[in-house]
């Protein structure tokens, strides 16, 4: 298999096998300079000779990929990060490189990024017995911007992008014709402001690793310990560290690429980048830093080899996530739980009518978890309370596309059901639309099951019977609780399902 990772100031390709666990083992790597970065941080936009360029060097990687016989869309996969998503001709841009080059590039967000990391540095967490111990934070700074995770040991804390880049810290230099005795004062302010909010948000009532990703702190790594073999975790002293980072902001981009050989796009970031990681490093308090071998090309392998966007342990991590941000605003646990738990019965069900699969299901266990939280802002439509809360929140593993449909399916848990005329909804592909009304159905009925907040309703049984999807429930005499509630909220579900949802006491034989 092979990924592309299209960044701010090069293209990079990496080829490799993947085993049976879906591990990749490296065959080649390839690396072209490209100016996207410079192009977007100062004009806004990518230039058309840039745009060429990066033809140009897909198409050499589409060669290479062809002689190793890697064809298919299973097979290759390719992504922008800040460079293009940040520029207003990005879709111009992604559209060129699948007509010049036959691949397709996907924009990925922060948010896909952050989680492609995790991916890539997961398998050393498992084996760390100290890293299991302890809080983690998982940094990379890039051209343009900077993806920070934070790992409570119960769970992710927080997932947070910000726009700090080490090359756009450096095209603002440029660009201010600031003086070369005054760089690394202005950079480090700009750095200090960004450090400053990761520093709050970052708790240490337990021991913290901080992980830090990318070329940069790979290259310092590489330096400063020689032995490294630059694919397993090193520890990095920080003392070692700030003598490094000095040495390389006191050379002129110039001079840095002559001393080490660097692509002079490379020698541009490292400063700002190294600046960056010493800084945070210092902030925290801590006396090294774990250098890891991997990339976001490592999650794309992991991904791409288990075929699946979500591991078991993503997936936990995700459910955690939403059950702190549902107790951040308030939400009953207790009952967002069981309906969370309603719904996955209710799901499996009706797999046959629906017709969607585990990606949804997951949405659906979140929006159920989240559907609430809305009643922190006010009990009067509280539903739209929700869905604007869950598109404005970082949810690690969802991207913003993933939020917005767990948005929707949250704000038509009641009242009034999916329609046209409601912009958000509109926006949504058919079948975007489709799997948003299905998931909202259900999530409609679980949530009428525990009406009463009792969580009473314990894994019911359940027909499908001509036209009504009937709900059998054992160990309750009366039922009347739920039979109204599902009166009220149980006409969307047979709208896009065709029948009518029905509670019954197994006591009873009849409605």
């Amino acid at each position: 298999m092979a990924v592309i990772d299209i960044g701010s100031t090069a293209i990079r390709m990496t080829i490799a096998d993947i085993d049976g666990n879906g591990q990749p083992h490296l065959v080649e790597s390839l690396q072209q300079s490209v100016s996207l970065g410079k192009d977007t941080f100062t004009k806004g936009k990518i230039e058309k000779t840039t745009i060429e360029q990066c033809v140009k060097t897909l198409r050499g990687f589409g060669k290479l990929l062809q002689e190793y016989g890697i064809t298919g869309s299973d097979k290759v996969r390719a992504v922008a990060t800040a460079a293009v998503r940040e520029a207003s001709n990005r879709e111009e841009f992604v559209e060129r490189m699948h007509i010049g080059s036959g691949i397709v590039v996907d924009t990925i967000d922060a948010a896909d990024a952050a989680r492609l990391n995790y991916l890539g540095i997961q398998p050393f967490l498992g084996k760390d017995l100290l890293l299991k111990r302890s809080h983690v934070l998982i940094a990379e700074i890039g051209g343009g911007s900077t993806e920070v995770c934070f790992l409570k040991h119960e769970g992710t804390a927080f997932i947070q992008a910000y726009r700090l880049g080490s090359l756009r810290l450096r095209e603002m230099l440029e660009a201010f014709n600031v003086p070369a005795v005054s760089q690394t004062g202005l950079m480090e302010s700009d750095i200090m402001r960004i450090v400053s909010q990761i520093k709050q948000r970052v708790s240490t009532e337990r021991p913290l690793t901080f992980i830090a990703l990318g070329g940069d702190i790979r290259f310092a790594a590489s330096q400063i310990l020689p032995q490294w073999d630059a694919v397993n975790p090193v520890a990095l002293q920080v003392a070692a560290l700030e003598r490094f980072t000095a040495k390389v902001n006191a050379l002129s981009v110039q001079k840095l690429a002559h001393k080490y050989y660097l692509p002079y796009m490379d020698a541009e970031t490292a400063g700002p980048a190294l600046l960056f990681y010493f800084k945070l490093a210092k902030a925290l308090h801590l006396k090294r830093i774990i250098v890891a071998g991997v990339s976001m090309r490592h999650g794309l392998f992991m991904e791409m080899g288990k075929n699946d966007v979500w591991t078991e342990e993503l997936k936990d991590i995700i459910l955690r996530s939403a059950i702190s941000i549902a107790a951040k605003y308030q939400a009953d646990i207790a009952h967002v739980k069981h309906v969370q738990q309603l719904c996955l019965e209710l799901f499996d069900a009706l797999a046959a009518e629906h017709k969607l699969g585990p990606r949804q299901r997951l949405l659906l266990m979140v929006a159920a978890l989240l559907h609430d939280i809305g009643l922190f802002v006010n009990t009067q439509n509280h539903h739209k309370h929700s869905q604007y809360l869950i598109e404005n929140c970082e949810l690690f593993g969802l991207n913003r596309s993933d939020l917005a449909t767990v948005a929707l399916i949250a704000r038509y848990h009641r009242r009034t059901a999916p329609r046209s005329t409601h912009a958000a909804f509109a926006q949504l592909c058919r079948e975007d639309r489709a799997i948003v009304s299905k998931l909202a159905a259900i999530l409609r009925v679980a949530d009428a099951l525990d009406h009463s907040h009792s969580q009473r309703i314990a894994r019911p049984s359940y027909v499908i019977d001509d036209s009504r999807f009937v709900i059998s429930v054992s160990g309750i005499d009366d039922v009347s609780i739920e039979q109204v509630a599902l009166k009220n909220k149980g006409s969307m579900f047979e709208d896009v399902f065709g029948m009518q949802p029905q509670v019954r006491s197994m006591y009873k034989t009849s409605e």
